[in-house]
């Protein structure tokens, strides 16, 4: 069997009810092509197990090998651009219990804005296969978060639930932040939406307590607990003290943590968050609880009992976070660049050995 990769994972079935977005199709569509017909001849795996693992139908698979056949991407054997990480991501995929790894492959040129959005077109095709009527998605916030929902272009026909996961960050981008993000996302389906209209951080005790008690966050809160799937952002704890200051790069949130909650996350180790659960490399979940009694977002429970949570997440940067994340059990699939994962691969490698 040969696989030429031409771009990257996409399902080309024309189907009726077609819920695949326009943007990088030939990239989703070639991974798809890769990943499943790697699992089917040299794994050994089934039509029906691949459907089980890729959440899609028997006849889909069928569609996909097929596809690959006519297209000449599938022949004696697997010489695709792809196919390099193949052997890396079932050995992670094992070891850390992963539902799914998608990689997305770089280029030399491409700067950082470049590969968030390669990542967030990938992540929106992903999501639109994996969605069905009935889920219950939920939202954080950021710059990747926000590229993925900025490539949407999917059919109203799912009814599907939006679910806001955390507070919003003043002085952050409002196009990032996740209010806005449950706002333009919530267009694309016929489900319900749920805001949670507060900042993610607050003074006090008090003030969160008296804010959670109204009704309609209440209710947010609650829907926490039915989440089915979730996009998430990840966020790296990269302190960098300046002096009697500390420098935090890309996160918006650091002004509103006091000096001791700082200095605690990092005498515990902290390599990453999300929605403000911190977590080490180790994958150790760091409770602090003077900040925990600020914050407004979903629960570390909540979290952890999602079906499938997709982390999505560029640059090298970002590895040591998105493992600790993996750790954690915080991230059932990731979809990240092809540099992130090298380092996150060998990150991994060098703790085992």
């Amino acid at each position: 069997m040969k696989i030429f990769s031409r771009t990257y994972w996409k399902l080309v079935m024309n189907r009726k009810n077609n819920h695949l977005i326009e943007t990088n199709k030939d990239t989703y569509s070639d991974i798809l092509i890769s990943k499943v017909a790697y699992l089917y001849y040299f794994e050994n795996k089934n039509i029906k197990e691949i459907a089980e693992i890729f959440g899609i139908s028997y006849p889909t698979v069928s569609r996909v090998l097929k596809r690959g056949k006519q297209r000449g991407i599938i022949t004696i054997n697997i010489s695709s651009t792809y196919n390099k990480f193949l052997d890396k991501e079932k050995e992670i995929k094992e070891k850390l219990g992963l539902k799914d790894i998608i990689i997305v492959p770089t280029i030399e040129n491409d700067n950082d804005q470049m590969v968030k959005r390669k990542v967030g077109e990938i992540a929106a095709n992903y999501l639109a296969n994996i969605l069905k009527d009935g889920d219950k998605l939920g939202i954080s916030w950021g710059s990747t978060v926000y590229e993925c929902v900025n490539s949407f272009k999917i059919n109203k026909n799912l009814n599907v639930d939006i679910i806001q996961l955390n507070g919003s960050i003043y002085g952050a981008p409002i196009e990032l932040n996740s209010n806005d993000l449950v706002r333009r996302i919530k267009n694309y389906f016929t489900g319900s939406y749920y805001f949670l209209t507060a900042e993610l951080i607050v003074d006090n005790k008090k003030i969160r307590d008296a804010i959670t008690k109204s009704s309609r966050i209440l209710n947010t809160l609650e829907k926490h607990k039915s989440i089915t799937k979730a996009i998430l952002g990840i966020g790296a704890f990269n302190p960098n003290k300046i002096g009697d200051n500390y420098h935090w790069d890309y996160n918006y949130y650091w002004d509103y943590l006091k000096e001791n909650e700082i200095k605690d996350l990092e005498e515990k180790k902290v390599v990453g968050n999300i929605s403000l659960i911190f977590y080490d490399i180790n994958g150790n979940i760091i409770n602090n609880s003077s900040l925990n009694e600020r914050k407004i977002s979903i629960s570390k429970e909540n979290l952890l009992n999602i079906n499938n949570s997709i982390g999505i997440a560029t640059g090298v940067k970002k590895a040591a976070s998105v493992l600790g994340a993996i750790r954690a059990r915080l991230l059932k699939t990731i979809i990240v660049d092809d540099k992130l994962f090298e380092e996150l691969y060998k990150i991994q490698n060098s703790r085992d050995s």
